[in-house]
């Protein structure tokens, strides 16, 4: 559906948006942003219910095993949660950076490939690959961008799952649950909360990509309302005859014309 809104706005464009949007940019918006839409964010979306049902598997068998670990998961699980609200922002930012800095890469493939033989009359093919080099490098730079925010979320989901771990195995050793304690339930919890945590930190990452792809969505919405030219069947038509027009000719009376809404007639 968003991509017959897309492909139909952007048909039913003027000829004023071809001249002022670069190529690159429309081939972003059919190309990388459609994949996110059609692709990864599904997959995304799978993923992070798969991981929730885990978890929450996970956290009752700790629960019923060791329900003192609770006075420490709960915590821990709101901290994950608020380590990646603060992720989600420069997530966000960056995959918008990374998504904008692709288009002129786009672009200047396009222009060297529709004029390649006047690039190579006239020995302009250093030039064009200093200026693709540069769209690349930026494109790049963002790109590490992202990948540097993600590293940042994982060093400290990292630091709080050795938390649980820690806790789920201290617990059993303190005097008023020592007695209490049986090694195998100690071991499952143990098992149990390594894998809690690499699941708690899956739905926390999976929930920040989800938003961070949906900047696709954004670009693609973008486009999707775009101002179009008239329609073209209008409600004369119907009173026009079969054999209209019955001469060749157009006349012009009173007519003033101008390039674009905001300029001089």
């Amino acid at each position: 559906e968003l991509y017959r809104r897309l492909l139909s706005s952007v048909l039913g464009s003027p000829v004023v948006f071809f001249d002022v949007t670069p190529v690159g940019r429309l081939l972003n918006r059919f190309s990388g942003d459609m994949d996110v839409l059609d692709n990864q964010l599904p997959r995304l979306f799978a993923q992070a219910i798969a991981c929730m049902e885990v978890f929450l598997a996970i956290f009752a068998g700790i629960v019923i095993l060791n329900p003192w670990a609770t006075l420490a998961i709960v915590p821990v699980s709101a901290g994950y949660f608020v380590i990646a609200a603060h992720y989600r922002y420069a997530s966000r930012d960056s995959q918008r950076l990374e998504a904008v800095t692709k288009t002129p890469v786009f672009t200047r493939i396009s222009e060297v490939l529709s004029g390649l033989d006047t690039v190579r009359a006239y020995g302009y093919q250093e030039y064009l690959v200093g200026i693709g080099e540069v769209a690349i490098n930026q494109n790049q730079a963002c790109n590490l961008l992202k990948v540097q925010v993600g590293q940042w979320l994982s060093l400290r989901l990292e630091v709080l799952s050795v938390v649980i771990t820690t806790v789920c195995a201290v617990i059993p050793l303190l005097p008023f649950n020592v007695q209490k304690s049986q090694a195998a339930f100690v071991g499952v919890t143990l098992t149990y909360s390594l894998e809690l945590s690499r699941y708690v930190q899956a739905i926390a990452k999976a929930a920040s990509d989800v938003e961070q792809k949906f900047t696709s969505v954004e670009r693609i919405l973008e486009f999707s309302d775009l101002p179009q030219e008239a329609a073209a069947i209008l409600p004369g038509d119907a009173a026009l005859g079969k054999a209209w027009p019955q001469k060749g000719a157009i006349q012009f009376c009173g007519v003033t014309m101008r390039y674009r809404p905001n300029l001089e007639p």
